[in-house]
């Protein structure tokens, strides 16, 4: 054991490193300091009083100490290259000495599990018996996740308090509901480093959660639950081995395709939203015989729950709600976003009429929803969730007030976003530019008259509708609009440039706020 890791162990005693000796950094022993017709050893760590010690003087050289401050102490009252640890005049020797042998003997447990766990890894033992292994090493139920939540390996289920967790053993992976709730009380950010991080308390037990990380992917997690203890400085060694190990174990199982490919619908999707199925040829064989081979249209949506609110982590929601609006529909959770996919192909309306039936339920809960357009191949779903990715991008971005927005009505304006100001601004039509600088001017608004008007396909009365207004003061609107700028909206090319320049305005406002922020 290092000197170093020993100290801050002996926080209680709040220990003064007097002197330090790099050639004393390690120790196998623990030893009360007895007299001078003793053979000191450089392996072992000696721990005494101030005063015994000091009826050595300068005779004590390449030695480890912990002193009992009983009288005044300086660093020229020994000899050269110790290493010396003062600790309070009032501290228990006897406790001292119990607590640095108790110390000592559970980092020398650590280093006999420590090998045994990396041995069994390099006889290739199954994650189970991984998990089993250091499941025992720290005392403590585990639980090892991949990175979508779905469980892979746990031990100790019966010693875990939470119910909430033991329902997510019994069904295989964690609600999203679940999923959203860690997510609010751990840090899941992207880091390279198996660090424990605890995240909540239960009854006596503490909850950690450390990343799988190996060679800079992301594999997953594993949850361990222990009792709130005296923290050593070696069980945190405990447990970046540990994550270390099964990090590792669960990257050799992805690349050997042996994680979780059961038939499940959700499996199925997870794997071709992560891009497991490389090719044509595997994703025939992967789907061959399960739900998804017969021939139908889908349509996929990205839910945003960063805000989601509202809800109880022990009941399954948001999937219940999706299962009970749609006949057929598979929902995982991916990269932090939900994540359904929708056989669209019986629906007798749109999905987004669907939905909005259901407005006050997820406008309640601080949900924003994005939705694809349909395809009938599911080898190309990663594209089209993209699209239902790109969605909710642009309407928190143009329309942050909407929680729902589809990728059909949002292609022109994703498809303006490809090019630059500069560029963007050589396609507003003079029309547009006429009517905009006159009301800028003036204080008029014939631009968002004449826009929704072509918006509603130059109905009046849907127009007056959707500005509250009445069909009457639309129409005059358009009558002098028609005077004051010489503008035919009855001509399609006219109309389509008027559109146009809108949906770029739109863009270049947008520009413009991000740029100031």
């Amino acid at each position: 054991m290092k000197f170093e890791d020993l100290i801050s162990e002996l926080s209680y005693y709040r220990p003064t490193l007097l002197t330090y000796s790099s050639e004393q950094c390690e120790f196998s022993n623990v030893k009360k300091l007895h007299g001078l017709a003793e053979l000191l050893e450089r392996d072992t760590v000696y721990i005494g009083t101030v005063t015994e010690a000091s009826r050595y003087g300068k005779q004590l050289s390449y030695l480890t100490l912990i002193l009992v401050e009983d009288s005044s102490c300086t660093k020229d009252l020994f000899g050269k290259d110790n290493s010396i640890c003062l600790v309070r005049g009032d501290s228990d020797l006897t406790q001292l000495i119990h607590d640095c042998q108790r110390w000592l003997s559970e980092y020398q447990n650590y280093l006999t599990l420590s090998n045994n766990l990396m041995a069994r890894m390099l006889e290739d033992e199954p994650l189970e018996e991984l998990t089993r292994i250091a499941s025992t090493m720290l005392e403590s139920p585990i639980i090892v996740l991949d990175s979508n939540f779905r469980i892979l390996a746990h031990h100790l289920k019966d010693q875990i308090v939470e119910r909430i967790w033991k329902q997510a053993i019994d069904r295989g992976y964690c609600t999203l509901e679940h999923i959203s709730s860690l997510q609010k009380n751990i840090s899941l950010h992207t880091t390279f480093d198996n660090r424990p991080i605890p995240t909540s308390n239960s009854d006596n037990n503490l909850m950690r959660v450390s990343k799988l990380y190996s060679k800079k992917h992301h594999y997953g997690y594993f949850f361990f639950f222990e009792r709130q203890t005296p923290s050593l400085i070696f069980d945190l060694k405990i447990t970046r081995l540990i994550s270390d190990v099964l990090a590792a174990k669960v990257r050799s199982m992805n690349e050997l395709g042996q994680t979780i490919r059961d038939y499940f619908g959700e499996h199925i999707v997870i794997e071709c939203l992560n891009d497991e199925l490389e090719d044509r040829y595997i994703f025939n064989e992967r789907i061959r015989g399960t739900e998804f081979e017969r021939k139908a249209t889908y349509q996929v949506m990205s839910i945003d729950v960063e805000q989601y609110s509202g809800f109880d982590p022990n009941k399954e929601v948001l999937k219940t709600k999706f299962t009970s609006c749609f006949k057929r529909s598979w929902t995982v959770w991916i990269k932090g976003i939900v994540v359904c996919l929708l056989d669209v192909t019986d629906l007798k309306e749109p999905v987004s009429h669907i939905l909005q039936k259901e407005e006050a339920f997820f406008t309640k809960k601080s949900l924003r929803i994005g939705i694809s357009d349909a395809f009938t191949d599911l080898f190309e779903l990663r594209s089209y969730q993209s699209q239902s990715l790109r969605a909710l991008e642009l309407s928190k971005q143009i329309s942050p007030d909407s929680w729902l927005s589809e990728f059909e009505t949002l292609k022109i304006l994703d498809l303006l976003t490809k090019l630059g100001d500069i560029d963007l601004k050589r396609y507003l039509s003079s029309d547009y530019m006429k009517i905009k600088q006159y009301d800028e001017t003036n204080k008029t608004s014939y631009n968002e008259t004449i826009y929704e008007y072509l918006m509603n396909g130059s109905n009046l009365a849907d127009t007056a509708r959707t500005l509250f207004l009445h069909k009457n003061t639309v129409a005059y609107r358009l009558s002098k609009a028609k005077l004051l700028f010489n503008v035919d909206l009855d001509n399609t090319y006219t109309k389509v440039l008027l559109l146009l320049s809108n949906w770029i305005n739109t863009i270049l406002e947008f520009n413009r706020s991000s740029y100031k922020k």
